[in-house]
């Protein structure tokens, strides 16, 4: 008795193109006094979006950056605050010429969150240095056809 066989549509998700990024972003932030010590610098509310820009892709993002302080000859102690914008390209190491889609969803994720590494101060400013690093990813929906056996038998196909 013959095999009887089918084919059977699996829809999936393939990755057409993949990239990473590591950045480093310099951050001057001034305060209201001459600066004794840098005593705490914390990154955070971090939001961020992704968007294809020709072979690499956009991040633009936003994080807030805190910056503890003393001054009067560290005898008093502040803690200031700034917004940092920034866009960030992100190269593509992989692309896949089959994938057909003219529009990818870009999957963007951080792998290091913003955090600062340095600081470096002179009268009332302070110079911070922020690192991040970010994996990305585009896909596009796709088809697979594979033959399904009504009466497979181990080793045969």
């Amino acid at each position: 008795m013959g095999l009887r066989k089918r084919c059977r549509k699996i829809r999936t998700i393939v990755i057409c193109g993949s990239g990473a990024g590591q950045f480093q972003r310099e951050i001057t932030v001034t305060t209201n006094y001459e600066v004794s010590a840098v005593l705490g610098c914390w990154a955070v509310d971090h939001a961020y979006t992704g968007s294809i820009s020709g072979d690499e892709v956009s991040i633009s993002g936003v994080y807030t950056l805190y910056v503890w302080y003393s001054y009067d000859e560290y005898t008093k102690t502040e803690v200031v605050s700034q917004q940092v914008h920034y866009i960030e390209k992100v190269p593509l190491d992989y692309w896949d010429p089959e994938c057909s889609s003219t529009s990818f969803p870009v999957k963007a994720s951080v792998i290091v969150q913003p955090d600062c590494t340095e600081s470096e101060f002179s009268g009332n400013k302070i110079q911070v240095s922020v690192d991040y690093k970010y994996d990305v990813e585009l896909s596009e929906k796709d088809t697979l056809c594979v033959y399904v056996c009504d009466d497979c038998q181990e080793g045969r196909t």
